[in-house]
Parts: C-alpha cells; structure tokens; sequence
C-alpha cells in the first residue's frame, strides 16, 4: 500500500514524462495520464480529478450524523440597562452562559448556548429573542423572572424553563424538546 501510494506520488509530479502510468491494489485502480488527470475505481467509487475539478460517483452513499455546524467560540454574555446585542453563530460554555438584566435586548441566532447551571437568565424588562439556535441547561435552560420576555423561534430548548413573577416565555410550543 506505501509503495503504490509513493508510486502515485511521484508520477503525480512527472505526470508529463509519462503518457500514462496504471497502479492496481486490491480491488482499486489509479491511473494518471500525461495531462495529470487522475483516475480512481474501486468496486464502489469512481473519483475523477481533471483540470483542478474533482467529481465522485459512488454506488453506496454513507451519511454519517454529524453536527455540521461551525461555531465560533465566546465568552459568556452580561447584557443590562439599555444595552442591545445580537449573536449569531457562536457557541457559549458557562455556568450561566447569558445573563440579561434591565431593558437589555439580546438576539441569538444559529448559536449554540450551554449553561452548567443555567443556559440563558432573563430578568428585569430584558427581551431575548432566540432564532434557529440550540439552548441547553444542565440544570435550567431558560429562568425567566420579572418582566422579561423570551422569544423563541425555530430552536431547541433542552432543560427546565423557569417562570416567574410577570415572566413570558413565547415560541413555536412552549414544551421542553
């Protein structure tokens, strides 16, 4: 196997010496003609790589599940009197990951928010809105208090939500994913 891949490397580098150079291993087959087009075949993928364009067919198609999401990371968040931030695309670790307090709005969106203790605090007037985002609790996702509002819209919440006082927790259900 070493020694065919050393092969296909070194006639991928003086392709143009040969006019065309065919390596077998196993069941595949690599052929790299003068032009340094590459031609892969196995029982179930052909990979063809000309002029810098690279096209796979394949018989068998395997997904595997995976979170496709790239997030970037940030510190945990403190929002409060009259202050307005928006989030998008990032992930937050923290005891309490969002804190927002006072007339604060805070807009999360494609992120993904964990809290050790608490994903997201909303109290005093504070307005949260969560939009295509993952909010997770380990204990409590969501405590919302006081006058605050929680939007939720597209999202996942998973972990306890916590109201009180004159607290609204609006979205799509209001049951705990």
């Amino acid at each position: 196997m070493k020694s065919a891949f050393l092969i296909l490397i070194l006639s991928l580098f003086s392709a143009s010496a040969f006019a065309q150079v065919k390596i077998k291993n196993g069941d595949a087959v690599v052929t790299v003609d003068g032009n340094g087009n590459t031609l892969v075949k196995t029982k179930d993928a052909k990979v063809v790589t000309r002029q810098g364009q690279t096209l796979v067919t394949t018989k068998k198609v395997v997904v595997k599940k995976a979170d496709v999401k790239k997030y970037r990371k940030h510190k945990k968040v403190r929002c409060s009197k009259n202050q307005t931030i928006e989030l998008k695309g990032v992930k937050i670790t923290s005891k309490v990951a969002i804190l927002a307090k006072g007339n604060c709005e805070i807009t999360i969106r494609d992120s993904k928010i964990i809290g050790f203790k608490t994903a997201i605090r909303a109290q005093g007037n504070a307005d949260v809105k969560i939009i295509n985002s993952m909010i997770i609790g380990k204990k409590v996702a969501l405590k919302i208090r006081d006058n605050a509002t929680v939007e939720k819209k597209n999202s996942t919440v998973k972990g306890k939500v916590v109201k009180s006082d004159n607290a609204s927790y609006i979205g799509e259900t209001e049951k705990n994913h």
